[in-house]
């Protein structure tokens, strides 16, 4: 196939050459094929790059080959924060972004109305299961170092799942993708009294945190 390509390309140019001496436009164009055919014999993962009519690849970069990954849910610390051991082998506290749990400290004052419930709820659905971990292009981790995700298993959507039974909050005061659709939901779950917009609560306003950016 690239052979093909290459013949495609610079039949043309060989032609012309013969009447025409190469341009320095032509020797780069051909630099550039050859770069493009030695990364390729070497197994490199590259991209399909559009302009216009022409099509070009390059490397894929680390950091957008890292947006989604794997983990092995190793402990659940509250219901909105857990310890994952990545497919990489590295163990990483992840917070589940868009999505706040209230919070428990151990039967501290500074524990919250429905914060065990969210914690085993969590539990629940999710420790020892592999997950995926989808990065949102605005944020990396917050102020605890931890990571910033969107929790999937399986096509279940983990941080909507526990806004929408009541077990979390939506956040208000970050903005990411996925955050009308966590409103939403958290306003269906208020409507319906679930978890903790129950009787047994009475948050308002909802807590909720603020994240650095990186």
């Amino acid at each position: 196939m690239t052979v093909f390509l290459l013949s495609m390309i610079f039949a043309p140019l060989t032609a012309a050459a013969e009447q025409t001496p190469m341009t320095l436009r032509d020797h780069a164009t051909i630099r550039a094929v050859q770069r493009l055919e030695r990364r390729n014999d070497e197994g490199q993962r590259t991209s399909v790059i559009r302009l216009g009519r022409n099509v070009r690849t390059r490397d894929m970069s680390m950091r957008r080959m890292l947006n989604v990954n794997e983990g092995t849910v190793l402990d659940v610390i509250d219901g909105s924060v857990l310890v994952v051991l990545l497919d990489n082998g590295e163990i990483e506290g992840v917070h589940t972004l868009g999505a706040e749990a209230p919070l428990l400290e151990g039967g501290s004052s500074k524990e919250q109305c429905f914060a065990l419930e969210a914690k085993e709820a969590l539990t629940h659905l999710i420790l020892g299961k592999t997950i995926t971990l989808e990065r949102d292009r605005n944020y990396q981790r917050d102020y605890d170092r931890r990571l910033l995700r969107y929790v999937q298993l399986n096509a279940l959507d983990v941080n909507g799942w526990m806004i929408e039974n009541g077990y979390a909050f939506a956040d208000d005061n970050t903005y990411h993708k996925r955050f009308e659709s966590y409103q939403l939901r958290e306003t269906e779950a208020r409507e319906s009294d679930l978890g903790l917009w129950g009787n047994y609560c009475i948050y308002n306003p909802s807590p909720s945190l603020q994240f650095d950016i990186e």
